[in-house]
């Protein structure tokens, strides 16, 4: 009976070890970042992860992730972690959660993938990401303030991924006409976002824009208000009534170099 016990313990043993054994003998050091690569990549995102490592217990880390889109830089994750839950290989599923530094502020979230069903999801949030630390994307360029955001991001073994992204802004700085908050809602499919709404607001004006960005192509459509007008000439081509107006334009997002 004793001799059994122990045979049912070292087999159990066995089983908790060996996703830890596993991880060092078998998954070589570039699987995690080409997985990350890889599902960038159906967002027509580039991504390259620099000085990644596996850590105990399942656990790595990276000193960054720097995405890149049509050519240019976008953005950089610092300081990455996370760390494979071992629960989750039990349901065939691979569970990552993680963190990482962006612009000041904190990402942290996790990554689903079903070793099976080829399905995968991605939910994050992010926490006073300081806008004046995201130099590279041109939206924004020269603009302060502090951003929070969630992002939710599901994609099937065949296709059919969507996603969406809420963010909120305040105490924003050197944005036209004194925008001091923002709160907008972008949906997210592969290579598109449509911007259902995303508001701005200041002392005496309130502003909504609307439209898409597909492959690096934007159309949008900006309504504003303002009780007294804004007293700029330049918007007078587009008055609809006194103190409303309706811009829309577009262009490229970004120039292929």
């Amino acid at each position: 009976m004793k001799r059994k016990k122990q045979k049912i313990l070292s087999a159990v043993a066995a089983l908790v070890l060996l996703p830890f054994i596993f991880w060092y003998a078998a998954v070589p050091d570039s699987a995690i970042p080409g997985l990350i690569s890889t599902r960038a990549a159906n967002l027509g995102v580039d991504v390259r992860v620099n000085n990644f490592r596996k850590g105990p217990l399942l656990s790595f880390s990276a000193d960054s992730i720097i995405a890149s889109y049509g050519g240019r830089q976008a953005f950089d994750l610092e300081g990455v972690r996370g760390r494979i839950n071992p629960l989750g290989l039990l349901g065939l599923r691979l569970l990552v959660p993680f963190k990482a530094v962006l612009a000041r502020g904190s990402v942290r979230g996790r990554y689903a993938y079903g070793l099976f069903s080829g399905r995968s999801a991605l939910a994050a949030k992010l926490e006073n990401v300081q806008l004046g630390d995201l130099p590279h994307l041109p939206l924004i360029k020269g603009y302060a303030g502090s951003l929070g955001a969630s992002l939710e991001y599901a994609e099937g073994p065949r296709g059919g991924a969507a996603g969406s992204l809420i963010f909120s802004a305040k105490d924003l700085r050197n944005v036209p006409y004194g925008f001091r908050t923002a709160n907008g809602v972008i949906d997210i499919a592969p290579g598109t976002l449509r911007i259902k709404s995303i508001s701005l607001d200041s002392a005496d004006m309130y502003a909504k824009l609307k439209g898409r960005i597909e492959k690096g192509v934007y159309d949008m459509r900006l309504e504003m208000t303002s009780a007294g007008g804004t007293g700029d000439p330049l918007l007078r081509p587009y008055m609809i009534s006194p103190g409303y107006y309706v811009i829309p334009f577009s262009g490229r997002l970004l120039q292929l170099p």
